[in-house]
């Protein structure tokens, strides 16, 4: 018998996978190819997305308690 947990995480993983296909699906090669072109923009996105929220992630259980 699947449990309640199961379900949800399953309709979890349906959930993500499809908003990315969505996502993914309406993007246009020349979409990507601006992304692309502001270099800048793209490693000041990876930076706050691989260093900044993870910071603060590690620092938000220290202050609650």
């Amino acid at each position: 018998m699947l449990s309640l947990a199961t379900l949800f995480n399953a309709a979890l993983i349906t959930f993500i996978v499809s908003t990315m296909l969505a996502a993914g699906l309406t993007t246009s090669i020349g979409d990507l190819l601006t992304v692309l072109r502001r270099g800048w923009l793209l490693v000041l996105v990876l930076i706050a997305n691989l260093v900044v929220v993870p910071l603060l992630g590690l620092g938000s259980p220290r202050r609650s308690g």
